[in-house]
């Protein structure tokens, strides 16, 4: 039926969106851990909440903490850190010193150890002790005025909050300052998924031109040929019964996987061209030929980029609900039958 095809061609541009969002986050991924922007962004997010923006010595001292340090996974000593410390290379990967995450509460117990380090406060720490280790100079923790303003805060709140509460005053501290490490990490994210966007977007446009991922001529072909229809078809059903994975936005994915995801993700796309998918430039010169060719290739183009750079959840999801409408209301003769054309398909495959 002319709906069916309506929809099954929506079911095609909409499944080639989601390869391409999925290869995008890979790339990206990719780019994040040799970059260490994850790493490099965290940086920054903690510097603001230690108010250190012209202090890079309190910055350098909190990461130098045992508890801090640990987390760091660094490149090691081996070809990788060779391959990053190349100078060209140089500019564009950074070696791991820094961790990607830290989780609230260490963040928590390294700042409480950096004001009354444990070794050299006998018994139970007290808010005291912190009034007085702030109070005091400290030249391996210079911090400022207004980060004492602030811990002094938080430490009075704390103490009100066991009067009125009842508890210990040591954990309504904690407390607080897990509130104010995670409250500053929200803006931190804020930040990541911005530069995120951008990246995808550039990704998305490198991606579409170099493939020749044109949406007007994708649709076109899925228009006219009912074998490639029923592949891409038959593909985005089998799409949809595994789960979406996207690599974690809090810690690093280690690279074999990521690799392995995206060797998986090319082969899945070249693999459409045995079915006629219009991609790649070889052989795709008429584009040229007419000022309205020319216009349409770029527009196609276009489409492609910022439907891509949407991400894979959103086409995930609109796959489902399209595929969900194309499915129900069907008779038993028309069920049977699609099934048939997708183990035909797969068969084909």
């Amino acid at each position: 039926m002319f709906g069916s095809a309506i929809l099954e061609i929506a079911i095609g541009l909409i499944f080639v969106y989601l390869l391409l969002g999925l290869i995008c986050s890979t790339l990206n991924e990719l780019f994040a851990m040799f970059g260490n922007s994850r790493a490099e962004n965290l940086r920054q997010g903690v510097q603001v909440l230690l108010r250190g923006e012209n202090q890079q010595e309190l910055l350098q001292h909190f990461y130098a903490h045992p508890l801090i340090k640990s987390l760091a996974k660094g490149s090691g000593g081996g070809l990788m850190q060779k391959f990053v410390e190349l100078p060209l290379l140089n500019l564009f990967f950074k070696e791991n010193k820094y961790p990607s995450y830290i989780p609230p509460r260490t963040f928590v117990l390294t700042l409480l150890d950096k004001f009354a380090p444990a070794h050299k406060t006998p018994g139970t720490l007290t808010l005291d002790d912190l009034r007085k280790a702030l109070n005091k100079k400290n030249p391996e923790w210079p911090i400022n005025d207004e980060l004492k303003q602030i811990l002094h805060l938080l430490i009075n709140d704390a103490e009100a909050r066991a009067q009125i509460h009842g508890g210990d005053p040591l954990k309504h501290l904690q407390a607080n300052l897990e509130e104010w490490f995670n409250q500053t990490m929200e803006r931190v994210t804020g930040w990541y998924k911005r530069k995120t966007q951008l990246w995808s977007l550039l990704t998305a446009a490198a991606l579409t031109i170099v493939l020749n991922v044109d949406t007007i001529s994708v649709a076109h072909s899925f228009a006219t040929n009912a074998a490639l229809r029923a592949s891409i078809v038959a593909a985005a059903e089998k799409q949809i019964t595994q789960p979406l994975v996207l690599t974690p936005s809090s810690t690093q994915a280690s690279p074999e996987d990521t690799k392995k995801k995206f060797e998986e993700l090319k082969t899945q796309m070249t693999g459409l061209r045995q079915f006629g998918f219009p991609m790649g430039w070889e052989a795709e010169t008429d584009w040229t030929t007419s000022t309205i060719k020319f216009i349409s290739k770029i527009l196609g183009l276009l489409l492609t980029i910022c439907a891509a750079s949407l991400g894979a959840p959103f086409w995930f999801d609109m796959l489902k609900k399209v595929i969900s409408i194309r499915t129900s209301g069907r008779s038993p003769e028309e069920v049977l039958k699609f099934r048939a054309e997708l183990l035909q398909a797969e068969h084909n495959r």
